[in-house]
């Protein structure tokens, strides 16, 4: 894997990067300099944005995913796999439920029991870094769904 910055990394086939080159940071900051290294080096350019009902971001989440998924580095190959909606319940459910791919170690069921629902620090499970702002608009959303969810029963 080499990024727009020229970091090159070698992953494995459990999904797992080892860098290649010196000092690399995942990741590379938006209208910087293309690296000689990066427009040189053979194979397709991949694009890996927030897709799929998780927004699954960065490279190396797609790799972690495909292998989590038994598909190898299949989506790490074919970023554009996580658009089909099976692929995407399959990775919301597994981390949610394992808290590995894009769950930060965290499952489903800590945050929710049959007597617990806590939509704020759920948040931590897509996005660790978000503020509390955010994690409470957050929040705000989930009870209007689980509300609309709820009335379309009756």
């Amino acid at each position: 894997m080499t990024e727009k910055d020229g970091d090159q990394w070698e992953v494995n086939a459990a999904g797992t990067p080892k860098a290649i080159t010196r000092d690399p940071q995942r990741g590379t900051i938006p209208n910087r300099p293309v690296s000689p290294t990066y427009t040189s080096d053979e194979g397709d350019e991949q694009v890996y944005w927030g897709c799929g009902y998780v927004q699954l971001t960065w490279w190396s989440n797609y790799a972690k995913a495909g292998a989590d998924l038994g598909r190898g580095l299949g989506l790490l190959y074919r970023p554009d796999l996580v658009l089909d909606r099976d692929i995407a319940y399959e990775i919301m459910i597994r981390g949610l439920t394992t808290g590995r791919i894009f769950a930060n170690n965290r499952t489903f069921g800590k945050y929710f029991t049959n007597s617990t629902t806590d939509y704020v620090h759920a948040r931590s499970m897509v996005n660790p870094g978000a503020s509390l702002t955010d994690k409470q608009a957050f929040a705000v959303i989930c009870h209007r769904f689980e509300a609309a969810l709820s009335g379309a029963r009756k």
